[in-house]
């Protein structure tokens, strides 16, 4: 059951990473068109 929690939570961490990456990616990509 342990090892479920860590996986859930390394999905959720994987998750936020990508996220804060993909908004990293478009905010750089306004600053060049703009």
């Amino acid at each position: 059951e342990q090892a479920d929690g860590q996986y859930a939570e390394a999905v959720e961490l994987a998750e936020e990473i990508e996220a804060s990456q993909t908004a990293e990616i478009e905010t750089m990509e306004a600053l060049l068109q703009g």
